[in-house]
């Protein structure tokens, strides 16, 4: 008697917590909206501004797909089936999640590197209006394209999460990419030989040997030099001279070093101590390719006739 009214509860909790967070969908988007002509804040305005105002935006985010995910319930069983469906929502709970990291990595370091690290809070700006506006496209995709239901419920269900993710239509919502002067503006941060922020806070964490890193931080202004170089001789339309050719061969060498892909005849414990070791799905196919060349080899020496009826077969 006990699981039926633990059920009926379970179902109620999940009502519940959809029309929850279907009101703070609601209300962020209202407020958002209200707020849409006032200029949002930028890396200048600090990041106490840059927090406060991207924390918001991603709590919508995290609300609508809250609310997305209690709606994709309805399909059922059928849910584990529609991959590009659940793709989507998959892709905006990935860009909400990064979301979160940046704006942590920005809210505990901005006041230790507020002086070493000018170019912090800029980066992040850049970084967070790109992953809310892929959670905001892709829950707006999902909302168009939910799975039909009967009686037409999909498209009870899509309006729904639309509503949910911009109930004033495009005012306030989350769906601007970072401008062309943002965008700008980092990449002359990482890319020139003016700032060294690539060299002192965004390689220590790529994930790669100290040599990579060493090889990267050297070929860095050598292949910005060469960019700029060859930039100019197309503009003068003229052939570099022999120092310039070194330069240019040189910057060429560097990067096929960097992007080279590291390949090895053997792999593991096994290959590389016992010599006579062979991979199973490599001694598979050897023994395909050699009973093909057995049948083949016979096809060849049977008379025409013979040859005809094996090929039938």
């Amino acid at each position: 008697p006990a699981a039926p009214r633990r059920f009926v509860a379970a179902v109620g909790d999940m009502v519940k917590h959809a029309v929850v967070n279907l009101g703070r969908s609601l209300a962020a988007g209202l407020a958002h909206g209200l707020r849409a002509p006032l200029s949002p804040p930028t890396a200048a305005d600090g990041p106490a501004a840059l927090v406060k105002y991207h924390k918001a935006r991603l709590d919508r985010l995290a609300a609508n797909f809250a609310f997305s995910a209690d709606v994709a319930l309805l399909l059922g069983g059928r849910l584990k089936f529609e991959e590009m469906f659940m793709g989507r929502l998959a892709d905006a709970l990935g860009a909400i999640f990064l979301g979160y990291a940046t704006l942590h990595h920005l809210q505990r370091n901005a006041t230790v590197l507020a002086a070493s690290d000018p170019g912090l809070a800029l980066v992040a700006d850049h970084a967070l209006l790109r992953l809310e506006k892929e959670a905001h496209d892709a829950l707006l995709h999902a909302a168009d394209n939910v799975p039909p239901l009967p009686a037409r419920l999909h498209a009870l269900a899509g309006s729904l999460i639309r509503t949910a993710l911009r109930p004033l239509a495009f005012l306030g919502a989350p769906d601007a990419a970072p401008s062309d002067q943002l965008t700008k503006r980092v990449a002359a941060l990482l890319t020139t030989n003016e700032s060294q922020y690539a060299n002192t806070f965004l390689l220590p964490a790529v994930y790669a040997s100290q040599g990579v890193r060493h090889l990267i931080i050297q070929a860095l202004p050598v292949c910005l030099e060469a960019d700029a170089l060859a930039a100019n001789l197309r503009k003068q339309k003229r052939q570099p001279t022999a120092d310039e050719r070194a330069l240019l061969d040189r910057a060429e060498i560097l990067r096929d070093q960097i992007v080279q892909v590291a390949s090895s005849e053997k792999l593991g414990w096994l290959e590389n101590s016992d010599p006579d070791y062979v991979r199973p799905a490599l001694k598979q196919t050897q023994d395909w390719l050699a009973q093909l060349s057995h049948t083949d080899g016979l096809l060849a020496s049977a008379p025409a006739a013979d040859r005809h009826q094996a090929s039938a077969n």
